[in-house]
């Protein structure tokens, strides 16, 4: 882009010690470098909402094996107390 504007501005006469020249440069190395940290705070938004995911799928699954243990328990506790008792055999 600066080797564009420099083409452009060389063949209208603008010299390249001139101050309109460099600050045409200056405002393109500006808007280069907020466009820049724009794409550095939209990535590390990005990489932070994949973290927070992951840890939510994480959660998600533990509490998801938390409940079938627990399932898995009660049901047990179920099946044993409907097993005939000892003194209830004889």
């Amino acid at each position: 882009m600066l080797s564009k504007q420099a083409a452009q501005l060389s063949t209208r006469g603008v010299a390249f010690s001139s101050p309109s020249f460099n600050a045409i440069l200056r405002e393109t190395i500006n808007i280069g470098a907020r466009k820049q940290s724009n794409l550095n705070t939209e990535q590390s938004i990005s990489q932070e909402s994949y973290k927070i995911e992951k840890e939510n799928v994480k959660n998600t699954l533990h509490a998801q094996l938390f409940g079938d243990a627990a399932n898995f328990a009660f049901g047990a506790a179920s099946f044993n107390s409907k097993l005939p008792k000892a003194e209830d055999i004889k």
